[in-house]
């Protein structure tokens, strides 16, 4: 039999009754990557919904995306060992949250920009949305969750998925994409050469391309939040300078 289940138990959260089982499937694409996983499924007069645990962690990527799925979790325990009464009250109240795994995912809606390289967004450890892009030689190349939007540095572009829409905006970058950084809930993009500061629809607010020559590092917010101290390679290798900035004009 490909499905097992584990008997249905009741949970009364913040005066809702929920329902939720565990059951263990054997087939499809996760069972495939991951020999065996667990489903939690959880059903309330309104919604239902589940969830995906892979039961061990030493699969094709050594465990990174095991790591995340934990960090984003916030345990430090094995899954599914976690399933308590108290965890599925976490996985309710996370209910609508997204992260990322480096992975292609079929049988969900698909973006395709470029090839090489691909990021499944997860709502709850549930796959919605696969976005592929250009594998590329920058190192510093990674997908970044804000918000609604799945931001992704990609050499010398950024894109911007909006992941309940499934549409996607770019952004030239130049000399090189450096980092997703997030300070006093804005998300700015540190280049080669400087800043990008973004608005929360992942427009520009203003771009600063004379704040270094190889790479832009760190960021430390002001207590009044005007202020943004970064570190600047003005004469590589090595020679990093601090320097700080207006988060109002980037100056």
């Amino acid at each position: 039999m490909a499905v097992s289940c584990k008997g249905k138990r009741r949970l009364t959260y913040k005066g809702k009754e929920y329902i939720w089982s565990i059951r263990e499937n054997y087939e499809g694409f996760f069972a495939d990557r991951y020999n065996v996983f667990h489903e939690l499924h959880i059903t309330a007069a309104d919604k239902s919904f589940s969830t995906i645990f892979p039961l061990r962690p030493d699969y094709d990527d050594d465990g990174e995306n095991y790591k995340r799925m934990k960090e984003y979790l916030g345990i430090d325990f094995d899954i599914p060992e976690a399933v308590t009464p108290s965890f599925v009250a976490m996985i309710i109240e996370r209910e609508d949250r997204y992260f990322v795994i480096e992975r292609h995912t079929e049988k969900i809606p698909q973006i395709h920009i470029g090839s090489g390289k691909s990021y499944t967004v997860m709502n709850n450890v549930r796959p919605i949305l696969c976005v592929d892009v250009s594998d590329t030689s920058n190192p510093f190349d990674t997908a970044y969750i804000f918000g609604k939007w799945l931001c992704i540095g990609s050499d010398r572009k950024a894109y911007f998925v909006d992941i309940e829409k499934a549409e996607y905006h770019e952004m030239d970058i130049p000399m090189y994409f450096g980092y997703f950084r997030e300070f006093g809930g804005r998300l700015y993009i540190f280049t080669g050469v400087g800043i990008i500061a973004l608005d929360n629809d992942m427009n520009k607010l203003w771009q600063n391309d004379s704040l270094a020559v190889d790479g832009v590092t760190g960021g430390e917010l002001s207590a009044d939040g005007k202020y943004l101290t970064v570190s600047c390679e003005l004469d590589p290798p090595g020679g990093w300078v601090d320097t700080t900035i207006s988060t109002e004009t980037g100056r």
